[in-house]
């Protein structure tokens, strides 16, 4: 799961939806009964990544597939899922 899909927020999300997305989430967790510490530590994670732009930017080119993958993936996909 990356931290987009935690923060549950797209791609081309801004910094200000970064933020309200994180609070709302950390909100909601706080307010549980048995709160999870590693959720917690997850979505403060990922806001620590998404709201700083170079940090952002590096995590965006870590999880850009390369050519030779997206390749290889296409390939998998026509194989085995007959559209």
């Amino acid at each position: 799961m990356d931290f987009y899909e935690i923060l549950g927020i797209d791609h081309a999300a801004d910094t200000p939806t970064v933020h309200a997305a994180f609070r709302t989430r950390a909100q909601a967790q706080r307010r549980r009964l048995n709160p999870d510490p590693r959720t917690m530590a997850l979505l403060s994670r990922a806001y620590m990544v998404l709201s700083n732009e170079r940090t952002r930017k590096a995590y965006d080119a870590k999880l850009a597939p390369n050519p030779r993958e997206q390749l290889r993936r296409a390939a998998q996909r026509s194989l085995f899922d007959p559209q």
